[in-house]
């Protein structure tokens, strides 16, 4: 189905593309940054939601040629594999891009000079995965509900009160989970 790519799927490949290179060039920045403290805390916050709505923008069009449940479980799964990927990839440059210790001692310093920069890191990454993956998540409750994938900024017609109120549930259902974890 990849192979076969229609010249309407072409822009969401930019899409795609896009969202690589930003994450990339986000972790660069964070890295150039890391001496700045108060920058680096909110760049760090910035970059995690300009990731998060750059990932919803390049899983919105495999969502839309979602026509049954194991097909979003699938996207579902792609979707967090890929970010694990990413994750790993903005480790390997955080450990490749920054500073290189020569024995234990320097490492336990190295960790605790540049803890902030670590942390933003990882909380940009943080951010990103769960701001997508809320959506992609609520796009799931949504489709077993309704029985078809609803687009993805919503619609406003043709619920039932079942509908509406098994997505109270669903939502009551996942606060609890929330609360309890």
């Amino acid at each position: 189905q990849l192979v076969l790519m229609s010249a309407s799927t072409r822009p969401e490949l930019a899409i795609s593309a896009g969202f690589f290179v930003l994450y990339a060039a986000l972790q660069l920045a964070l890295l150039r940054l890391k001496d700045r403290r108060l920058l680096l805390t909110a760049a760090g916050t910035i970059a995690g939601h300009m990731c998060g709505f750059a990932a919803i923008s390049c899983f919105s069009a495999i969502q839309e040629a979602v026509t049954t449940m194991f097909e979003m479980v699938e996207a579902i799964c792609a979707f967090v594999l890929l970010m694990l990927v990413l994750f790993a990839a903005g480790a390997r440059i955080r450990h490749c891009a920054g500073p290189r210790p020569n024995s234990a001692e320097e490492v336990a310093e190295i960790v605790k000079e540049h803890h902030e920069w670590l942390e933003v890191s990882a909380e940009m990454e943080d951010d990103a995965m769960i701001l997508a993956f809320s959506l992609l998540l609520s796009q799931a409750v949504r489709f077993a509900i309704l029985g078809k994938m609803p687009p993805l900024r919503g619609y406003p017609g043709d619920k039932t009160e079942t509908h509406c109120n098994l997505l109270a549930l669903c939502g009551l259902g996942l606060f609890v989970l929330l609360a309890l974890s």
